[in-house]
């Protein structure tokens, strides 16, 4: 026991300290890591304590903090938990100290197998397995059980120092040993911190020292003796302690008694004193009918408190009774905690962590114990991943996977509660089954034999108990249940089955297997890690596997640099945090759906895209509505030869869309006509197409006859049209320009269009593509009004016919988190019952009025000379009489009819232009009155760097392809032969570049390429001053060079580099490859002119020159990666044959990072001979979230049009980051579950085409 400690020992109890707060010195563990041979200076200082033996002073000195038991009775010294704060060095002594103890007390059975607190015995599993088993054969054999639960005041404070050191010599520790622990003791003293002060020293005359590692041995071996009288020589426990909380079980209720008495008196002698108030006591009988008698039980004169039917105590943490009611008040903070830190100001990283930390670890122990059902802790879970998907702004249809995958492999790694429930109750299994106490190994056999054998009815096998614990159904053929109660076994079955684990048993001894994993006794401690960690890793292989989602996913795991930011936030900013997540699974705002019109056919028939879209159109397939978003919930309504309808249904509306084509030479009336049936005025509809009419109302100059036609239409639909001719035509063609493509949306409902505009790009006909975006998340209650009667029947016949699968659920209810479910699943039920069941429509709205005096009285006159017309024809008047008067009144109703047109039109234009109730800015956007630029909220289909009008040509080149050798193509353009560029025509394209000039989408200005030239050749010459090597940089742009020779330049840039060049001095080569382009006869050099300007970096480092060039795919699986470094390597082959001369070997290195972060690790290879090991760690990390940044940026600045950073800024100044964007101006801080598909409309090849 008093031997010198070893640098070794010392070395690992530093190790696995865990850094907790300081003493009186102020240092914690760290400090004493951090110190140069600073586990050899403490094992020289400890062995000195050993010697002597005793310890400085200053280590018995310790400070106390109070830390209140509950928020009340703050006045009450007894509410205070003392918190003592040691010296880093002293529990490093005592640490050591403690584990040569537990060692001698191990070997030489100094403790009582009855005592598992502080010790290396998993006590509070083991102890709660012994009490439930007793209970259970207490049941079975209709016997009765006594049982007692006694609490000790102040155990660990009362406890008298004689009789620590009592213990210790009966115990045989030896004189020497017993002197180190009387020093400890010795002159002992604390201070109480208080109101930003501290008492006087307060010396500590009895008790072990709270906080000191050695404390609990200490306090074990102080009662040890009252637990081996109560044990005596008894084959079953009589007694179970677990430090001071005591538990004794009797036979009858008079044992129990003597027992209790016995307990009192040795605790009286020591000092100690039992609190009858939180002592309780249980008589169960299992005679028939099994009951729990009102038996009392007394320490000393008062009676301590029985526990009766349906109530509970808990032991160890455990409750135990007889049918206790769950403790669902436990529960239920388990889900307040997780809701409080989910909506905490916590940094979406932290709330992760915390929840890790903090959260899943508090259940764990519950689960451990069962305490609560699977069910219970899936509704748990179903709560914390919603609240989980809105933190990371990921939408309700996101795998689960990336919730619940491994975090190697960039998923988020949070834990399954029901699946965590499984695992715990196998591990609790097996590890009884495999304790090192064979007191409690041999009787977790021999109960698991009694459970099987009285299941199969013989006595059981090893494969009998294989069978058993692994679920297997063979076992349960033809005979029926014969297990009465559900004990450990079977609960640990249930879950092995669920969890599909087998269990091999070998003479008793269990092995686990799962999938190709064989866990044996040896890895018991592991068993937990290593299932958990490999159903994360079949969750992450599931997400790359996916389709859609698991593209990117696939390159993330490569390396663990690609995801360093998802747990702690570095090198990234909150809105790419935001981005990042839904980027990666492809789950950005998408195109929802595109309305196509006269679209081009193959062989009589549209193309069908492989997209995997719904299609839908009209039966002359002249409008075709394609539905992109496989979320929304579309069905078809109808069609007729010219459009085609399509239903949605979302949120709290049915909303329809109208895709129409109207033929130019088609009558108008007719094609009207297919619309006419259906009823716009009592719904939500959104009409599209090319309607090929002319109307003042939506841009031109001009009325035609069918442009009236329509306008009349409109006006009796309840349609709004949300054209904005300042836009710009939407027709347009070497000899016509129009506005033919027309948007109309239902007018309650104009306040939700944003962002309509025509996009002014090539398109695949002289038809512009229309964009816009409708967000009907919340339509408000106010739009509708119910008929009070209408539909009533049917909507009770609906909910009875579903009523009872509500009642059933509700008789289930266990606990407020099911309960709460519940009535969020009745609110849904009622709410599409009403919607399918119930009419509505929109409220009323002001009618326009058109009819004037001028009306009246042509009317009046058509209506006389009618009469006049219909008298000389019915009395017999001569033909010319007749005729004049048919003549003259045909000539009046025709004046009617065109001043009746004239003035509905004009009456209704000026309705809506002055309209001002409700909907004030009815037709603003026609006018051009609007002026809201809000998002165009257009997604990428794979590529975030995709601009609209790359997105919209990649779907449009795949509705409508070039000439094939199979497909006949109608308006195929004829083009010539096209003459080669000339370097007299560059040059002069050259000379005339202005440098001011605006930048276009890929960002770079003209003078940005001589900046990037001599910010490479300024990089090069930096890095050979730091690696002191000799490099060559090869550039193309003479300009660059000349600048750099310049004795006057006035640039700080400039100048900047010409310093770096001249540190240098001889360590930089410069080298100017010519460009020879166009020139014939000079390919190759043209070739290695073009790929000199491309190359990021050319190094020439030890005779080897580098070629490096960074690429940035898309992670469209690993494939993606490998066809990007493969295009790399084909592209600089050719540079190979020209450099090698100029050194022994040339190699082309492509780094790969991708552009939603994913980075390669084959980039380390070549980075490790530029950069140290740590700095790489950096580098990487920065590159990663830089490529993060750039791609959120750019895909922001797409969907908004608002420029996210300065490219000037970062040319003058390279260190420069863009600023943290506020949420309140990031688009994609809205919570992505409240977000509706986005609305884009395009005009089409033969006619228009709309994007929704």
């Amino acid at each position: 026991m008093e031997r010198p400690f070893s640098i070794n020992k010392i070395t690992k109890k530093l190790q696995k300290a865990e850094n907790s707060s300081p003493g009186p010195d102020r240092l914690t563990y760290h400090h004493w890591r951090s110190v140069p041979q600073g586990h050899k200076f403490l094992t020289a200082a400890f062995n000195a304590c050993l010697l002597f033996p005793k310890v400085p002073p200053s280590w018995k000195r310790t400070t106390t903090v109070l830390i209140p038991k509950t928020k009340d009775k703050l006045n009450d010294p007894s509410n205070w938990r003392p918190i003592a704060l040691s010296n880093t060095l002293y529990k490093i002594y005592t640490k050591v100290l403690a584990g040569r103890l537990q060692e001698w007390t191990a070997k030489y059975g100094a403790l009582s197998p009855c005592q598992k607190g502080f010790t290396p015995f998993d006590g509070v599993l083991e102890h709660n397995f012994v009490l439930q088993t007793r209970l259970e054969h207490a049941r079975l054999r209709k016997k009765n059980i006594c049982i007692a639960w006694l609490d000790v005041s102040n155990a660990f404070g009362a406890l008298p120092h004689q009789q620590i050191y009592k213990a210790l010599a009966a115990g045989g520790t030896g004189e020497k040993f017993l002197n180190i622990i009387q020093d400890l003791y010795t002159d002992c003293a604390t201070k109480i911190l208080s109101c930003n002060t501290a008492t006087n020293s307060i010396p500590l005359k009895s008790g072990v020292k709270q906080g000191c590692p050695i404390s609990g041995l200490l306090f074990n071996l102080g009662i040890d003796h009252i637990l081996r009288r109560i044990q005596g020589t008894a084959s079953s426990h009589r007694i179970l302690a677990f430090a001071d909380d005591l538990c004794l079980l009797g036979d009858s209720p008079e044992d129990l008694q003597d027992m209790l008495d016995v307990v009192l008196n040795e605790m009286t002698k020591i000092g100690l004193l039992l609190n009858p108030s939180k002592s309780f006591s249980f008589h169960f009988s299992g005679s028939t009918p099994v009951s729990v008698p009102p038996s009392s039980f007394r320490l000393g004169s008062e009676t301590i408190q029985s526990i009766l039917e349906f109530q509970f105590t808990k032991f160890l943490g455990k409750p135990v009774g007889f049918n206790p009611v769950p403790d669902y008040t436990t529960f239920n903070t388990f889900g307040d905690c997780a809701k409080k830190l989910l909506a905490s100001l916590l940094s979406p990283w932290q709330k992760l962590d915390a929840l890790k930390c903090f959260l899943f670890p508090a259940l764990q122990f519950v689960m451990r114990t069962g305490q609560f059902k699977k069910e219970d802790w899936s509704l748990l879970d179903d709560a914390i991943r919603h609240a989980v998907k809105e933190v990371l702004f990921l939408p309700e249809h996101a795998a689960n996977d990336y919730i619940y995958g491994h975090t190697k492999s960039g998923c988020v790694g949070l834990p399954i509660s029901a699946e965590e429930s499984d695992l715990n109750r196998v591990d609790s299994a097996f590890k009884l089954l495999t304790s090192s106490d064979d007191m409690i190994s041999d009787l977790a056999l021999q109960n698991l034999r009694c459970s099987v054998s009285a299941r199969v009815r013989r006595d059981a096998s090893d494969e009998d108990l294989s069978d058993f614990m692994s679920g297997s159904l063979a076992i349960d053929d033809d005979r029926p249940p014969s297990n009465p109660l559900a004990n450990i076994w079977t609960v640990a079955r249930v879950a092995s089955r669920r969890q599909k684990i087998e269990w091999m048993f070998t003479e008793g001894m269990p092995q686990l297997k799962f999938q190709d994993l064989v866990l044996k006794t040896c890895t018991r401690r592991k068993i937990l890690f290593t299932i958990r960690n490999r159903l994360r890793q079949d969750r992450a292989l599931a997400l790359t596997s996916k389709p859609d989602q698991g593209k990117a996913m696939e390159c993330v795991p490569q390396s663990p640099i690609s995801s360093h930011f998802i747990a702690n936030g570095f090198y990234t900013r909150f809105s790419e945090y935001r981005f990042i997540h839904r980027a990666r699974l492809n789950l950005l705002p998408d195109l929802d759906f595109i309305a196509i019109q006269d679209p081009y056919l193959i062989k009589g028939e549209p193309l069908k895209p492989n997209f995997g879209c719904k299609v839908f159109m009209s039966k002359g397939k002249r409008a075709i509505t394609y539905v992109l978003n496989k979320s929304l919930n579309c069905y078809f309504k109808f069609n007729t030869m010219n459009s085609v309808t399509v239903e949605l249904h979302f949120n709290n509306i049915i909303f329809n869309v109208f895709n129409c084509y109207f033929p130019p030479h088609d009558d108008i009336e007719q094609t009207i006509s297919e619309l006419q049936d259906y009823n716009f005025c009592n719904s939500f509809n959104l009409v599209v197409g090319d309607f090929n009419c002319k109307s003042r109302s939506w841009g031109y100059d001009s009325d035609n006859f069918k442009g009236r036609k329509l306008s009349e239409f409109i006006a009796a639909s309840n349609l709004h049209i949300c054209n904005i001719s300042e836009y710009g035509p939407t027709f347009q063609s070497t000899i016509h320009v129009g506005f033919p493509d027309l948007t109309l949306l239902s007018i309650p409902i104009i306040n939700y269009m944003k962002n309509w505009g025509v996009l002014d790009m090539e398109s695949h006909s002289d038809h512009k593509y229309i964009y816009f975006n409708l967000e009907l998340e919340d339509i408000p209650e106010a739009d509708f009004f119910l008929k009070s009667k209408y539909g009533i029947n049917k909507f009770s016949r609906y909910v009875k016919k579903n009523l009872g699968y509500f009642k059933n659920k509700l008789a289930k209810s266990s606990n407020i988190i099911y309960l709460n479910n519940l009535f969020l699943e009745l609110t849904d039920f009622i709410k599409k019952a009403a919607f399918k069941t119930l009419k509505k429509k929109p409220k009323k709205f002001a009618k326009y009025s058109f009819w004037n005096e001028d009306l009246r009285l042509a009317r009046n006159k058509v209506s006389m000379l009618f009469k006049i017309y219909n008298r000389h024809k019915l009395s017999a008047s001569s033909d010319d009489m007749v005729q004049s008067s048919g003549l003259a009144y045909r000539k009046a109703r025709a004046e009617y009819k065109r001043l009746l047109l004239s003035t509905k039109r004009k009456a209704w234009e000026i309705f809506c232009t002055n309209y001002n109730e409700r909907f004030n800015f009815l037709f603003k956007l026609v006018f051009n009155k609007g002026g809201s630029q809000d998002s165009i909220r257009v997604n990428p289909n794979d590529n975030p760097n995709n601009t609209i009008r790359d997105k919209i040509t990649y779907i449009m080149d795949n509705f409508f392809p070039g000439r094939t050798s199979e497909d006949d193509l109608n308006y195929i353009p004829v083009i010539g032969s096209i003459d080669p560029i000339l370097i007299e025509d560059l040059e002069l394209v050259f000379k005339g570049l202005k440098g001011g000039k605006a930048p276009g989408l890929d960002r770079i200005d003209y003078r940005m390429w001589g900046a990037a030239e001599l910010a490479a050749i300024q990089f090069a010459a930096n890095w050979a001053v730091s690696e002191n090597s000799k490099i060559n940089s090869y550039t193309d742009s003479l300009s660059s060079i000349l600048a750099l020779q310049s004795a006057s330049s006035r640039s700080n840039f400039v100048n900047k580099a010409k310093t770096d060049l001249f540190k240098a001095k001889n360590l930089v080569g410069l080298s100017w490859v010519k460009a020879h382009v166009g020139i014939q006869g000079n390919e190759l050099a043209d070739q290695q002119a073009k790929l000199a300007t491309t190359t990021d970096i050319v190094l020439k480092l030890d005779n080897k020159i580098y070629i490096i060039d960074v690429v940035c795919p898309f992670e469209n699986r690993l494939e993606g990666f490998e066809r990007a470094k493969q295009e790399k390597m084909r592209k600089y082959t050719v540079l190979i044959e020209h450099l090698l001369p100029q050194a022994s070997a040339v190699e082309i290195v492509p780094i790969v990072v991708g552009a939603l972060g994913a980075w390669d690790p084959a980039n380390d290879k070549f980075l490790l001979k530029i950069m140290s090991k740590s700095y790489l760690k950096t580098f990487s990390k920065l590159c990663v979230s830089d490529n993060i940044r750039w791609a959120r940026d750019i895909y922001v600045e797409h969907i908004t049009s608002v420029r996210q950073f300065d490219e000037s800024a970062i040319v003058n100044n390279p260190n420069f980051r863009p600023r943290e964007m506020q949420s309140q101006d990031d688009p994609l801080a809205v919570p992505i579950n409240c977000l509706r598909p986005v609305v884009l409309q395009h005009v089409s090849s033969g006619g228009p085409q709309q994007f929704c």
